[in-house]
């Protein structure tokens, strides 16, 4: 753990002052929101965070002199990129505000991305100069940020049903968001087996990291099924949604970090 000097640190070090006084100040209008309402405004401090974020994530691109995705510290600068736009594009048609959720959300990935991972400036090995390569990873990681955020609509609906109310109105958000997170997942995994069979000569393989990305995506996949059999305002669909991220967080950091996997996949 320790400070990041790469040449895109001030753009994230800026972002994570934002994104503290952010909460900071949601925190204190969850209390006081009947004196002040500026919550409204808020939307411009998250547009700023994510200008920053591209910024850096471009920068770092430039330097680097190729695509920044090939380590944890890429894919969690990934994924801080992508969870505004898509919380924010979504939230129309998902009928769920962006708020302190997204914003602790971003902080996770944001925290070991400015003080625990390395920054390291690496060309692409030849195995990964592919055009496959960006495809892969991008629709991996948005993927996940759809699942994380219809997470956040599984809560909200599990509580409707505890205080005797309906959930139809985040039980629709869950649909909607899973739908696109299984969909962008179908796409990186079809791609990744694309890539296996021009790599290495096999479309599958049965690495650790190929495993898991498969039962994350038979997870996501279970969503529909038990609320297709249990109706759409099953607690047990809500309950698969939270394993599908308990899947996701098994493939992307423990596949990755732990050494009981070990395969061609792991990236650390």
């Amino acid at each position: 753990m320790g400070i990041n000097y790469a040449f895109e640190a001030p753009f994230l070090y800026a972002g994570f002052g934002l994104l503290g006084l952010l909460i900071i100040s949601e925190i204190t209008l969850f209390f006081i929101r009947k004196k002040i309402k500026i919550s409204q405004y808020l939307w411009v401090v998250r547009l700023a965070i994510f200008v920053l974020f591209l910024c850096g994530y471009l920068s770092r691109w430039i330097v680097n002199q190729s695509p920044p995705m090939k380590g944890m510290y890429d894919v969690f600068f990934m994924v801080c990129l992508f969870i505004y736009p898509v919380a924010y594009l979504t939230m129309k048609k998902s009928q769920v505000a962006v708020g302190l959720f997204e914003d602790f959300l971003l902080f996770v990935f944001l925290f070991p991305l400015s003080f625990v991972f390395e920054s390291c400036y690496e060309p692409l090995p030849p195995a990964l100069q592919s055009n496959f390569f960006i495809p892969h990873v991008a629709f991996y990681m948005l993927s996940y940020v759809f699942v994380f955020l219809a997470a956040k609509s599984s809560s909200c609906a599990l509580y409707s049903i505890r205080q005797s109310s309906s959930p139809a109105k985040f039980d629709g958000s869950v649909r909607f968001l899973m739908k696109f997170g299984f969909f962008f997942y179908s796409l990186g995994l079809f791609i990744g087996s694309v890539w296996g069979h021009y790599a290495w000569g096999r479309f599958w393989g049965w690495d650790p990291k190929e495993l898991w990305s498969l039962v994350t995506w038979l997870t996501i996949g279970l969503y529909f099924h038990v609320r297709y059999f249990w109706g759409k305002a099953s607690k047990f669909a809500y309950v698969v949604v939270f394993l599908a991220v308990v899947a996701i967080i098994i493939t992307l950091l423990v596949v990755n970090l732990s050494r009981i996997f070990s395969g061609v996949h792991n990236y650390a």
